[in-house]
């Protein structure tokens, strides 16, 4: 791994200096995946093995780190989403606590700025092993309302949610695509966009176990994370620790890897970049069990795209679709 020269970080209303490591492809090994282009969200399973999401499907797959196909046949949650027709929820990302895991959908309007209900989406499977295989089992109902909570509460009024709720993600619509545990068994909903002058937003949801369960949420104050302008690719809790990939919120540019104390207004620091030259477009970080390391998902649709003449992933052939992924040490 490489150095780069240093950089400044805004840290809250503090600026902080610091080397920055610079992740390319050389670094460490890049492990290629099949069957999905569009990994969006994943979580280890075990030592060996992590389960993902994409948003080009509502079903879970299985992977061995080692790469090549999903090891088992993939959990199709189409009917347990209300998903019909060909639609998809557009699954963006998940977390575990204990042995319920969570994912959550984009909660954004289309390209179109039409709302999908279907895209409205917060829910838990429990996972377990039965005869040598992963089972992931929906815990209660699929919450649709976190959105809707979020716009009507007060706390939330100057946080620039409302005027995102009427546009597309790629102008700057609302976009949730980081999902990890918060304090006492809450959860921390990252958002990709909209990115204010505070920067990119969290939503603490209080009470996740009772929304699945139909109570309304609970929301806490809105907290910002100042990341240069770039929005929340992915959020993961590591020990006393958050560790979040920032990206654009719309358009192509660099990535970056953050890590923040977990307190309104405390430290953030930057340290990775990743290299654009190996078409990297991390979308999903983890830690994985057993191991100091952390793992790191590639969303890969626009990378095959280019691959087969700018072809969509879902209009590609299965044989073609692939993702990758690396692992990192955990910073100390």
């Amino acid at each position: 791994m490489t150095f780069s020269a240093k950089g400044w970080i805004r840290a809250g209303t503090a600026l902080t200096c610091l080397g920055l490591a610079t992740y390319a492809a050389g670094d460490e090994k890049l492990t290629t995946y099949d069957g999905v282009c569009d990994a969006s969200a994943g979580i280890a399973l075990d030592a060996h093995h992590f389960v993902i999401a994409d948003n080009n499907t509502d079903a879970l797959r299985v992977y061995s780190y080692s790469g090549g196909k999903a090891v088992q046949k993939p959990r199709d949650l189409s009917d347990f989403l209300g998903a019909g027709d060909g639609k998809e929820a557009d699954l963006e990302a998940g977390a575990r606590i204990g042995n319920r895991l969570w994912w959550i959908t984009s909660h954004g309007l289309n390209k179109d700025a039409e709302r999908k209900e279907i895209r409205y989406r917060l829910f838990a499977t429990k996972v377990s092993i039965a005869r040598g295989a992963y089972r992931f089992k929906p815990i209660g109902e699929p919450y649709k309302q976190l959105m809707d909570m979020a716009l009507a509460d007060p706390a939330y009024a100057t946080s620039g949610l409302r005027e995102a709720a009427t546009k597309s993600p790629e102008k700057g619509g609302i976009n949730i695509e980081g999902l990890a545990e918060g304090p006492d068994g809450g959860l921390y909903v990252g958002l990709r966009s909209p990115v204010g002058d505070r920067g990119a937003m969290i939503i603490p949801l209080l009470n996740p176990d009772k929304v699945i369960a139909g109570k309304p949420a609970e929301l806490g104050a809105p907290v910002f994370l100042d990341m240069q302008g770039s929005g929340i690719r992915s959020l993961e809790k590591i020990g006393k620790f958050y560790f979040v990939i920032a990206g654009p919120a719309a358009g192509k540019s660099d990535f970056s890897l953050y890590r923040w104390d977990g307190k309104a207004g405390g430290k953030l620091e930057r340290i990775m970049v990743f290299s654009s030259d190996d078409d990297l477009k991390p979308e999903a970080i983890f830690a994985m069990i057993g191991s100091d390391d952390l793992y790191v998902l590639s969303d890969d649709g626009d990378h095959i795209a280019a691959m087969n003449g700018d072809k969509k992933c879902e209009k590609l052939d299965p044989s073609v679709k692939h993702f990758r992924g690396f692992k990192i040490k955990t910073p100390q």
